[in-house]
């Protein structure tokens, strides 16, 4: 009978670890014309889904800021195969090596034009949306950088004519729509702080208070974006469970513990090893 016990209990360990294998799957580099193909696949199946344009959008945003034509994906959902591009905090967890091929900046341009036609889609079926006034935010951004370094002739009709005030207020419209969910939050998220949305659109208000003249209310709004930073990180660490599995009996967590060995452990699950004591 002892035998039978053990084997369930072998396969309840296996079906665990499975299942959060699955969970904590990091994002791997993907094609940037098979996650296209998957996500026109999809949209055409569903053109007013407001997700299916944010998720092209993001797509084509990836490309053209990490300036590559394979970015960070899950694989595609299996029922509906609709591809997942990495968000940003995991955007660089990938254990790709290799580096793919750097797109021309005409091939920039065209990614950047149809990132913010999607986003604009997306914005028009779901306007209350925070990640998607999130992601038009960042685009541009990214846009009035590109326009520093390379000048406005070269970017796309529906990206001229950028503005700092205007990228500010596309953050503020993020973390307006964002803040009052985001607040409920009472310990930092599993994913970090970075996941969500009015966390990031706070930061990006702070960063950008150096630039520009300021108008209307922009003073208030980066003083509000610095203090919702400040409070959303006094909150404490998510519970932890630990499970300690040792071959001799110990009376206390500390019998099982090396403390003067340091150890490479992949904390998260997500493939990146965090240094510390065993």
């Amino acid at each position: 009978m002892k035998w039978y016990f053990c084997a369930v209990l072998m396969g309840l360990f296996f079906l665990t670890d499975c299942a959060a294998r699955a969970e904590f799957v990091p994002p791997h580099m993907v094609p940037l014309d098979r996650l296209i193909h998957s996500a026109e696949a999809y949209l055409k199946k569903h053109p007013d889904e407001a997700e299916a344009h944010y998720t092209l959008g993001r797509i084509y945003y990836l490309a053209f800021t990490m300036k590559r034509d394979s970015i960070p994906a899950f694989p595609d959902n299996q029922k509906t195969g609709k591809p997942t591009p990495a968000p940003d905090w995991m955007k660089d967890w990938t254990h790709e090596k290799e580096k793919a091929p750097t797109p021309s900046d005409n091939d920039l341009m065209i990614y950047a034009g149809q990132a913010k036609h999607e986003f604009d889609e997306a914005i028009e079926r779901d306007p209350n949306n925070g990640l998607y006034h999130l992601g038009m935010a960042s685009l541009t951004e990214e846009a009035w950088k590109w326009m520093g370094e390379n000048g406005s002739g070269r970017l796309p009709d529906n990206l001229q004519h950028i503005s700092i005030n205007q990228i500010r207020q596309l953050y503020k419209k993020a973390f307006s729509l964002s803040i009052s969910e985001d607040s409920k939050q009472t310990a930092m998220p599993m994913a970090g702080f970075q996941a969500l949305v009015s966390y990031e659109a706070a930061g990006h208000l702070a960063s950008l208070a150096s630039f520009g003249e300021f108008k209307d209310n922009e003073v208030e709004d980066a003083k509000n974006s610095i203090d919702a930073i400040a409070k959303f990180e006094k909150l404490p660490l998510g519970a932890i469970t630990p499970i300690v599995f040792s071959f001799f009996p110990g009376d206390h967590l500390s019998d099982h513990l090396a403390t003067q060995t340091m150890v490479d452990f992949d904390l998260r699950g997500y493939g990146h090893a965090s240094n510390g004591h065993g």
